[in-house]
């Protein structure tokens, strides 16, 4: 479980990262990738090594290149406050679709964007080999709940009065990664 590892996403080594068990991509501000650990290698079948330094948007992942994620994205990345936004997507990668839970956190004083995968299910041909079983549809964060478990662990104490945490119905884009 997330909430079992010491330390805010945003302060994880590479190591911590890729002990968690759902995707974790690290953007700057403007989409290109600083981190990317082992769960999302898995989900997107792509190596870190091939994809650190790369546009997320363009190079790793066009199908979230629209409003529904990319417009999201960039105006979640505009402010400089502590804040957390969720919302759900679906990736359609050659091997079958992916629906996601897509939660974007930022922290003030940090120029970072994490971007937290969580998948919510899975259709397609993939075999045992390629893939967990889906696990049923669960809210990656719980809306930050007072008692900071949630919320401390990514980073992020308090959210200001105006911070929006959206949710949506997955979005189909086509996936050339």
């Amino acid at each position: 479980m997330i909430a079992t590892l010491a330390g805010p996403v945003f302060e994880l080594t590479h190591a911590e990262l890729d002990e968690l068990p759902c995707g974790v991509i690290t953007l700057d501000r403007r989409g290109k990738i600083l981190r990317y650990n082992q769960a999302e290698e898995k989900i997107a079948r792509r190596s870190s090594t091939a994809t650190i330094g790369l546009d997320f948007f363009t190079d790793v992942a066009p199908c979230a290149n629209v409003q529904a994620f990319r417009g999201r994205f960039d105006e979640f990345a505009q402010a400089r406050d502590s804040g957390a936004e969720s919302f759900d997507f679906s990736f359609n990668f050659r091997w079958g679709r992916h629906d996601v839970s897509i939660t974007m956190l930022r922290k003030a004083a940090h120029e970072e964007i994490n971007i937290i995968v969580r998948g919510r299910s899975l259709s397609g041909a993939e075999t045992a080999a390629d893939t967990a079983p889906p696990q049923p549809a669960e809210p990656l964060l719980r809306p930050f709940e007072r008692d900071g478990t949630n919320a401390a662990i990514f980073g992020v104490r308090e959210l200001p009065a105006h911070t929006r945490v959206r949710l949506g119905s997955p979005h189909e884009a086509p996936c050339a990664v």
